[in-house]
């Protein structure tokens, strides 16, 4: 049953809107209503209308319709002052009265649904009717027979199983579409990581791309370049329809590039390093990464060159449009220039060079310059700022400084090898059997500064880095043996540094233990041979050395003549003994310059000797003594001061000359002659007289010596 509680609820009077017409359908509405439509109403019964409103007159049905309304309203009034309790009271009863219909209504529902679905009845159910009549008391029943016939029904049970299957049908298919794409973009994605994971184990750093955080990069340069090419090592692996990774580098690294060396000479070219082939297209992703990383690095190892190229205009390094050339001699040159992978000429490509190596070298030197250079990048920057101030900007790198020095020592040696090679040959070509050299030349062993170094690496750079010695034993005679010795440094200046030490004779006896029985007083006391040229001519005492080769070849070529002297000089007087000239007529010494044997008693013989080149002028037969002022000096050429033969250095790759003036008196007369000994006979096997034999003949004053 319903429930019966009172329900308290106010009325309130409708508030009155508006008379105005809310819109335009409503004023057409009113003006049909009132007027009669728009065509009873004029311009002048409007205006007519206007008059009587002002003058006070209302027409009679509208001054009904107020009295009316007037009327009622007081008596609306009066109504509802009086009913106004009545009224709630009628209108309570009402709501009420509605109020228990709808329970009873539900209710019914309620009771008439227990029979089927008795626990979600209870919710709705009131507790006096379920302990009134009880749950599931009353029932219905469909009393009319259905319309359709077991064909039909059988029918739409069909359609909705086909309706169904179809459904099915097209879930599956959809199914299988959705699968396929899946499996695809698996497959994708499976080829995609496993190029990027093939790339992580190999030490390349992946990680996010800092615009596009969902996308990752590859990071291919180096932490220690310069920022320019910082900042454009990193690339995004972006996966394409495919499933292939593409590397975007963009428009920052470009085309492939690498840094050649090309050595030309006379115009010619003698040697070029290799440069690789492009990579062709579907190459693994590992290999295009190091091929992005090749050329940035090829790209900063060109920046550099072209700093340092600035402040090296004095060692013969020039800026050009697209290369960096550095002039080794008047004859060859060497060029670094940045080139594009596969724009090289075909048949160029696969040609060889006779120094094809010596370009490949000095390419890899580069290299591995520029990476020492990130290595002490990142030494300074681990250490601690001083003062809390940022370090200053690193000066340009030490790349071409290393390779001018290693070039200008090369040539240095060469030349030097060159010069006592044809001493050597002439001298042994003229009879002195013992005239030899030895070369010897530090060699590179980074093993002995990797104690004090952090890698082999860093060793063997900081070995290539060294200063470079050479030292050459040069044997003239017995008694007159010479030890030169150069020094290339390489900071912060590069030159060569010569010096010359005189060397012990190669025949000097060995000190033989003494009898432990003696003292020291009773021993003979024995002066070792020394170098003659200690009191003839010695080398410079400077500690600076000489400044370059020409002072070393002037050194030598007025050493050996002072030396031959020195060794035919104890042989004279015996010799003009055994010819059976009386021993008072002649003493036989050295002149006042040293490179010539004269008899300083009777003046009747002179024997000088010379070291020159081929083309020198002959000096006059005459004595050192007898010189005339201001004439060149022995073995210059045309025109030349002895500064000028000094400069002029090895000749200008004129072949070595061992020259013997002898002028001695026979026959009641002065007889003249010049011996030389060149390398081409030596070389070629000609026999000639030996120096010994001639000076023997000199002293001994034979009338017929050619």
């Amino acid at each position: 049953m319903a429930s019966n509680s009172p329900t308290h609820f106010t009325l309130r009077p409708w508030p009155e809107g508006s008379r105005k017409p809310k819109s335009l359908g409503e004023f057409i509405a009113r003006v049909n209503a009132e007027r009669g439509g728009f065509r009873n109403v004029t311009e002048d019964s409007l205006r007519k209308e206007l008059e009587a409103q002002q003058n006070g007159v209302v027409d009679s049905s509208e001054a009904a319709m107020s009295i009316d309304s007037e009327s009622d309203d007081g008596e609306a009034v009066q109504v509802k002052i009086e009913d106004i309790h009545a009224a709630r009271a009628e209108v309570a009863k009402n709501a009420e009265f509605a109020h228990q219909n709808a329970l009873m209504a539900l209710d019914f529902v309620s009771l008439l649904l227990s029979k089927e679905t008795p626990v979600q009845v209870t919710t709705t159910l009131s507790p006096a009717l379920r302990e009134l009549v009880g749950i599931g008391t009353l029932g219905a029943d469909k009393l009319a027979a259905s319309r359709l016939s077991d064909a039909q029904l059988q029918d739409n049970k069909l359609v909705a199983t086909g309706w169904k299957l179809a459904d099915i049908n097209k879930t599956v298919d959809s199914v299988l579409s959705s699968a396929s794409r899946l499996q695809e973009e698996i497959d994708l994605e499976t080829k995609y990581w496993a190029e990027v994971l093939a790339v992580s184990d190999s030490g390349w750093s992946v990680t996010r791309v800092p615009q596009e955080k969902h996308t990752l990069g590859v990071r291919y340069g180096f932490l220690e370049s310069a920022a320019d090419f910082k900042n454009r090592s990193l690339a995004p692996m972006r996966r394409d329809d495919n499933g292939d990774v593409t590397l975007d580098c963009g428009q920052s690294v470009g085309e492939s590039q690498r840094l050649c060396v090309t050595i030309e000479r006379n115009g010619q070219i003698v040697g070029r390093s290799s440069i690789q082939k492009p990579l062709m297209d579907g190459a693994p992703l590992e290999e295009r990464v190091r091929e992005a990383r090749n050329t940035v690095f090829a790209q900063e190892l060109w920046h550099e060159l072209n700093r340092e190229a600035r402040s090296l205009l004095s060692y013969e390094v020039r800026l050009e449009e697209a290369a960096v050339t550095y002039q080794m001699d008047e004859e060859s040159r060497m060029i670094f220039s940045l080139r594009n992978l596969g724009e090289e000429d075909p048949d160029e490509g696969t040609r060889a060079h006779a120094e094809d190596s010596r370009a490949e070298t000095m390419s890899i030197l580069l290299h591995l310059l520029l990476s020492y250079a990130h290595r002490q990048n990142n030494h300074r920057r681990s250490k601690p700022a001083i003062n809390g101030r940022s370090p200053p900007s690193p000066p340009p790198y030490s790349l071409l400084r290393p390779i001018i020095a290693y070039m200008a020592h090369e040539q240095a040696v060469a030349q030097l090898v060159r010069f006592v090679s044809e001493l050597t040959t002439v001298l042994r070509a003229a009879g002195i059997d013992t005239a030899q050299y030895v070369l010897r030349e530090s060699s590179i062993s980074p093993n002995a500064s990797a104690a004090s170094r952090s890698s082999a690496s860093e060793a063997l750079i900081y070995s290539l880095l060294s200063p470079l010695e050479f030292q050459i034993e040069l044997t003239t005679t017995p008694e007159a043996r010479l030890l030169l010795h150069g020094r290339t440094l390489l900071f912060p200046v590069s030159l060569t540094a010569y010096h010359i030490y005189l060397l012990p004779p190669s025949g000097a006896p060995k000190q033989e233990p003494s009898d432990a029985s003696e003292s020291p007083a009773d021993q003979p006391q024995q002066s070792p041979p020394t170098n003659p040229l200690q009191d003839f001519f010695p080398p410079g005492d400077s500690p600076h050395g000489y400044p370059n080769l020409h002072e070393v070849f002037y050194y030598i070529r007025e050493a050996v003549p002072r030396a031959l002297v020195s060794h035919f000089i104890a042989r004279a007087d015996p010799w003009h003994a055994d010819a059976g000239l009386p021993p008072a007529e002649s003493e036989w010494g050295r002149t006042i310059g040293g490179a010539a044997l004269w008899d300083s008693v009777g003046e009747s013989g002179v024997a000088r000797f010379e070291v020159a080149h081929a083309g020198d002028r002959d000096r006059p037969a005459e004595s050192e003594m007898e010189e005339e002022e201001g004439e060149p000096a022995l073995g210059q050429g045309e025109g030349e001061t002895d500064a000028g033969a000094r400069h002029r250095g090895g000749g200008g790759g004129r072949p070595v000359e061992l020259r013997l003036y002898g002028r001695w008196f026979a026959e009641h007369k002065i007889n003249a002659h010049k011996w030389t000994w060149t390398v081409e006979d030596a070389l070629a096997g000609t026999k000639r007289e030996s120096l010994e034999e001639m000076v023997k003949a000199v002293v001994q004053r034979h009338p017929k010596l050619w």
